[in-house]
């Protein structure tokens, strides 16, 4: 949309005198007063005033319908309000041009200015009293007239009448909102029982296709999510089929996968200047919430918080701007009550993403680092939460020692547990010492005594964990010790460094060494040369950590934006799975249930102008790698 065009968009932006709304209210009542102030309403005089009224109406209705129209086309979200305010008009215009002929009707009448039982007047009717008939029993004065009792289908005429008019305004400003409805195509059946998260790399190539505009990638219980910017498309992994795809034009924030992997939450960017609650003015957003097994809307609200403002994910619910909702049926569980200190502004660490199985992080901050400033402390960060149960907001435990990625900050949570600092010290000397860590379940630490596992699993002593490998595996994965005079600065800089010590695994409750490892956590991933007969050829090489698996995929001159040369000296060969932040991650590689997949961007990356920090939408070459063990 165009700038001229942002009256149509954002209204609410300017001052209230400069509404046109408002004007065209002000000049229909004006004409209907100035019209009705006379005794006698001539024909004329009711014509001109009931079209004046009717073109105000008219002008009030259009501007709506427009606006409306405006932030459909650029957002994908329907704002009721616009048309709500379309049929207040509308029914404010029919109200006054009736009243207006009514008028004109008495005038030209006599008789009915005087008349009591006119079913137009406002009040109780009467009737005059005929010769012989006596007044109401009990009523000593003398009277003309008695209450007028109408038949009982004059009193169903009347009321189908009204109500009529009110359901044909009622649908006239529901349609629109009903018409401009996402669709959800199901293409096929999810398998059944759906398939686990591979133990060991692909290795064998079952598909190869290149999908445009890619805003993000994920996984869910029944496959790949793909996020563009027409919508989602969930595909199975093992052969790269569509089993269902989400329609909905619009820019999309990041998305949020339930631990169990069966929901998906994602916000969509709405429309600017929509006066919603206290917060005129202020930008605001559509949480939708989907069945990841079969694209079914699940739940759909707006938000008065931005595209960017954190999700959280339980299996059976979402807490969203402080609100946490049912995925059952939509309803709401509970909010957060600011006058009694536990705020979403008072207890919001940004966090975005899964939370446990029944519980949420409401708060988190920096726990209280120990370590020399030279060289202990870089490598002891460590976070403290607040968390609750999914169904109690009061029920706030407190958990220290939660470990966080030293390279990216934030925190890590991959199906519903997450690792903590036992307290343990490893080593003998004050430069070796490190405290050693532990998978525990965020429910656990919630004392959701219901589902919670308890168990804690050993991790070992680790400078934090490895939040890119963690996500993209589905797994836990730690970082090795790095010696204290091996700072953040040589790290970044080699990419051959170890990334990875200790792979824990949520749905099996196992953790294993790196060097023991054949999934992804460990993996290496990156471009490499080839000479194949005297030509330069490149490829993309992942591989396990314990060498036992290995996939080789083939690249093309002319198949990337890049040429293989330029890739590989990008990649600095295949290295373990970590990304810094502003890092382009050009290549990638994910955990799917069934097989792994492998992203490489194909394209140029489009101007992030227009998508205000967010990442803008891109070209992937998408390789299914099948043949891992389960």
């Amino acid at each position: 949309m165009t700038s001229k065009d942002t009256w149509l968009r954002d209204p609410l932006d300017r001052p209230l005198l400069f509404s046109p709304l408002l004007w065209c209210a002000i000049i229909g009542l004006f004409t209907w007063v100035v019209a009705t102030l006379g005794r006698e309403l001539s024909r004329r005089a009711a014509i001109g005033a009931s079209l004046t009224i009717l073109l105000c109406a008219t002008g009030a209705v259009l501007l709506q319908l427009l606006r409306w129209w405006a932030d459909y086309q650029e957002t994908s979200v329907s704002i009721p309000l616009r048309l709500v305010h379309a049929a207040a008009a509308m029914a404010l215009a029919a109200m006054l041009v009736t009243d207006l002929l009514l008028q004109h009707l008495r005038t030209a009448n006599p008789q009915w200015s005087h008349d009591h039982n006119d079913l137009s007047k406002l009040g109780r009717l009467r009737r005059r009293i005929e010769p012989g008939e006596s007044s109401r029993p009990g009523n000593r004065k003398p009277t003309h007239y008695t209450t007028l009792r109408l038949a009982a289908r004059t009193r169903l005429s009347m009321a189908a009448t009204a109500l009529a008019a009110i359901l044909a305004i009622t649908a006239a400003a529901a349609l629109p909102h009903l018409w401009a409805r996402p669709t959800t195509e199901l293409s096929a059946t999810p398998p059944s029982p759906l398939p686990e998260r591979p133990a060991t790399i692909g290795t064998r190539i079952a598909w190869d296709q290149e999908i445009p505009d890619v805003v993000d990638i994920t996984t869910t219980a029944a496959g790949l999510a793909i996020l563009t910017t027409g919508g989602i498309t969930t595909i199975n992994p093992a052969d790269g089929t569509t089993l269902w795809s989400y329609q909905r034009p619009a820019h999309y924030g990041e998305p949020v996968v339930s631990p169990d992997g069966r929901h998906l939450a994602v916000r969509i960017d709405g429309p600017r200047g929509v006066d919603i609650g206290a917060r005129r003015n202020s930008a605001i957003s559509v949480t939708v919430v989907l069945d990841a097994i079969t694209g079914r809307t699940v739940l759909e609200r707006v938000s008065t918080t931005g595209v960017g403002a954190p999700l959280q994910l339980s299996d059976s619910a979402i807490l969203d701007d402080g609100t946490a909702l049912s995925l059952a049926d939509g309803s709401q569980r509970w909010r957060l009550d600011p006058e009694s200190g536990t705020s979403e502004d008072d207890h919001d660490c940004g966090y975005h993403g899964p939370a446990g199985h029944a519980s949420f992080i409401l708060d988190c901050d920096e726990d209280d680092n120990e370590g020399t400033e030279e060289g202990g402390e870089q490598w002891e960060e460590r976070a403290g939460l607040s968390l609750v149960p999914d169904t109690d907001p009061t029920a706030v435990s407190r958990a220290h020692g939660i470990l966080v990625d030293p390279f990216r900050a934030g925190i890590t949570v991959v199906g519903g547990w997450t690792a903590q600092d036992t307290g343990r010290v490893s080593g003998e000397t004050s430069a070796s010492a490190r405290r050693e860590a532990q998978a525990v379940s965020l429910d656990a630490l919630a004392g959701v005594q219901d589902q919670a596992d308890t168990r804690a699993v050993p991790l070992g002593a680790t400078a934090g964990l490895n939040s890119v490998a963690s996500k993209a595996s589905g797994t836990l994965v730690t970082y090795p010790l790095y010696d204290d005079v091996t700072n953040e600065d040589i790290i970044m800089q080699d990419p051959r460094l170890p990334r990875a010590q200790t792979i824990f695994d949520p749905s099996r409750r196992t953790a294993v060494a790196a060097s023991e490892d054949t999934g992804l956590g460990s993996a290496r991933l990156g471009v490499v040369l080839s000479n194949d007969e005297g030509s330069l050829s490149g490829q993309i090489i992942l591989e396990s950590q314990s060498g036992t698996a290995q996939a080789t995929i083939p690249l093309t001159q002319g198949g990337t934006y890049l040429s293989p040369t330029n890739l590989a000296f990008r990649s600095k060969g295949a290295n373990q799975l970590q990304r810094l932040i502003g890092e382009d991650p050009g290549l990638r590689a994910l955990s799917a249930p069934g097989a792994t997949i492998i992203a490489l961007d194909t394209a140029p990356t489009i101007d992030q102008g227009s998508y205000a920090g967010e990442a803008a939408p891109r070209t992937y070459r998408l390789v299914g790698l099948t043949g891992g063990e389960q």
